[in-house]
C-alpha cells in the first residue's frame, strides 16, 4: 500500500535556459525498484526522457508541468509547490489506480527486461544511422568484425 513519495534531486539542474543539459543518473531508478512514486527535480525534460525509455510517470496524480519549464528557478519553485501539495495526500489519494499502475509498470520495466529492450532498440537505431553514413568501417579501421583496441 502506497503512503508516500520520494523527492529525487538529480545531479544537474541548470538554472539558465541557455545551459540546458539533459543528464540523468540512476537516481530515478531507486524509487522505481522499490515501487515508489516520485517527484523529480532535475533538468527540463527529465520526465519526458524517462517516458522515452518506456517508464511511466505519475500524471495526473502528480502535476508534472514543472518538467517543461526551462528556467531552473521557476522549475524549482514549481517542484517545491507540487511537493507541498503531494505531501498533504491522504491514504486514499495514494491508492488511485493510475498511480498504482504506473508504479507497478515501472518496477516490471526495470526488473523484467523492458528497459534493456528499449535501450538495445535505441542502440540498434543509432548503429543503423551510423551505417547509413557510409564508409564508417574504413574511418574507424573496422573490417571483418575486428575492432582494434590499441592493445594488439
Amino acid at each position: 500500500m502506497l503512503r508516500s513519495f520520494s523527492l529525487i534531486f538529480e545531479s544537474l539542474m541548470p538554472d539558465e535556459p541557455t545551459l540546458q543539459t539533459l543528464f540523468l543518473t540512476e537516481k530515478a531508478t531507486k524509487p522505481m525498484a522499490h515501487r515508489h512514486p516520485f517527484v523529480l527535480l532535475g533538468p527540463a525534460g527529465a520526465l519526458a526522457a524517462l517516458r522515452a525509455l518506456g517508464f511511466r510517470t505519475f500524471s495526473p496524480t502528480v502535476d508534472e508541468r514543472y518538467d517543461r519549464l526551462l528556467d531552473g528557478r521557476l522549475r524549482l519553485d514549481a517542484v517545491l509547490a507540487e511537493v507541498e501539495r503531494v505531501a498533504r495526500f491522504n491514504a486514499s489519494d495514494w491508492q488511485q489506480p493510475n498511480l498504482l499502475a504506473a508504479v507497478d509498470h515501472n518496477w516490471r520495466h526495470l526488473h523484467c527486461g523492458g528497459l534493456l529492450n528499449v535501450m538495445l532498440a535505441q542502440a540498434n537505431e543509432l548503429f543503423a544511422m551510423a551505417t547509413r553514413l557510409g564508409g564508417w568501417r574504413e574511418r574507424l579501421g573496422v573490417g571483418d568484425g575486428y575492432i582494434p583496441t590499441g592493445l594488439d
